[in-house]
């Protein structure tokens, strides 16, 4: 087990390099720059600003300097745009808000589409399988903008209930949570509905339900652990999905999160926001997967560690 989780560490810290090393080299490959602007910089100024940060080294200097402050030093640079501010500084104050977003979601995808799929597979084709698979494809098919739109629309201007932005309390979550939540919960929910109706098929369930086990017992104790598997396979992507889906949410939300860095760092080709913001992303995903891979082994025994 223990060379197991070595190596996936190891090929986690060989993805994150490679994702590294291509985002800076096709970030500095795009057309333009972070100081091209309509009213173009004086050449002294432009000299001194690019001596200041380096990007008058040749590439291959720049790359071996960005590597070196960041593995011995974890420091991402400063922000070409806030040369005030560094882009730890920055993570640190916006990334908390994303991840806090990203969980509240994901803790709603999963005790959402959970029981809803496995109450859609035992009621198979019955009105109430209907009514739930319609549910999962609306909130499949609404795209971040248009559910929250709708939510803010009804919750906030209609019933006068919940607050339609910013991000000050609990009741300000519960709207960008559900909107970012609705989605994955709908695909847990189709994905656990599937899964679920090939486990009721099985043998041994009908073997447990020939023992005289209550129909309770038989659903979560053989069934619901049986078909998440599926599930927690998607765990790790949906996690990292959801929380660099988060962008949209938080600008419908006005919420203080990483989309207002990351939007602008984009537009005003900040360099190093983009870099920092892309290995926050890649690490969390790269994590999840990880986590889910060594939660497969004690979830089920029968995986074979590799």
């Amino acid at each position: 087990m223990v060379q197991f989780v070595i190596k996936r560490l190891f090929l986690g810290i060989v993805v994150l390099w490679v994702l590294i090393t291509l985002t800076f080299f096709i970030l500095r490959f795009l057309p333009g720059g972070p100081f091209d602007s309509d009213k173009k910089l004086p050449p002294q100024v432009l000299q001194n600003l690019q001596k200041k940060y380096r990007l008058d080294l040749s590439l291959e200097k720049q790359y071996f300097f960005y590597l070196k402050d960041l593995v011995f030093h974890f420091d991402l640079g400063p922000s070409f745009k806030n040369p005030d501010r560094s882009i730890n500084e920055m993570i640190a104050v916006s990334f908390p808000i994303s991840l806090q977003l990203g969980m509240c979601a994901l803790l709603i995808a999963f005790l959402v589409g959970i029981p809803l799929g496995l109450l859609a597979a035992y009621h198979h084709n019955t009105k109430w399988d209907h009514i739930f698979m319609i549910c999962a494809i609306s909130g499949v098919s609404l795209p971040a903008f248009l559910s929250g739109s709708i939510l803010i629309l009804i919750f906030s201007k209609f019933l006068s209930l919940l607050p339609a932005a910013r991000w000050d309390g609990l009741s300000y979550m519960i709207l960008p949570a559900l909107t970012l939540g609705l989605r994955p919960a709908a695909i847990i929910a189709r994905l656990m509905r599937g899964s679920a109706l090939e486990v009721m098929d099985s043998d041994y369930i009908r073997t447990a339900r020939a023992k005289g086990l209550s129909e309770s017992q038989v659903v979560y104790k053989h069934v619901l652990k049986n078909s998440v598997l599926p599930v927690l396979t998607l765990a790790g992507p949906l996690s990292a999905s959801i929380i660099t889906g988060s962008f949209i949410v938080e600008l419908i939300f006005a919420i203080p999160g990483m989309a207002d860095y990351f939007v602008d760092a984009v537009f005003n080709r900040d360099y190093t926001l983009i870099m920092g913001a892309t290995i926050v992303y890649a690490f969390f995903l790269i994590s999840a997967n990880i986590l889910v891979d060594v939660l497969y082994r004690f979830i089920d025994s029968r995986m074979q560690v590799t």
